[in-house]
């Protein structure tokens, strides 16, 4: 007819999501979850091995330079990890594949105080993005 128009639906245009279905042998308590947390406190050279965790306090005694080692390789996660900067008045230099976005690295808390930064990368640390979380903490 003139004028007038029909949409059909058509089937190939349906979406479905893939869902992953997980067993419980019981009710999950999500309250008692922990992360490993690791100490790493010195200057100059610094690894946080990301093996041995995913939480890190790292405290300054010296201006540091901080490498990032045994980043598992991604290839559908992304993988996220903590760091809880004591400087004591020194600074940090890190990894050059760390992006900042906008900004340059942070300047780190003095008198003691602590910053609480969080790196994430998709690609196994090609690219790592840093976040200030908080700072004077």
């Amino acid at each position: 007819h003139a004028g007038s128009s029909t949409k059909a639906a058509r089937a190939d245009h349906v979406h479905q999501r893939e869902t992953t279905a997980v067993a419980l042998a019981g009710p999950a308590d999500i309250t008692t979850h922990m992360e490993a947390c690791s100490t790493v406190s010195g200057s100059g050279s610094l690894s946080l091995d990301l093996s041995a965790a995913r939480q890190f306090v790292l405290t300054l005694t010296g201006n540091g330079t901080i490498a990032f080692a045994n980043i598992p390789a991604t290839s559908a996660r992304v993988v996220t990890w903590v760091v809880r900067v004591v400087s004591n008045g020194h600074t940090a230099t890190w990894p050059a594949a760390v992006g900042w976005g906008t900004m340059l690295a942070p300047v780190l808390s003095t008198g003691g105080l602590s910053d609480v930064l969080t790196f994430r990368t998709d690609d196994a640390g090609t690219h790592i993005l840093g976040f200030i979380a908080g700072e004077g903490y």
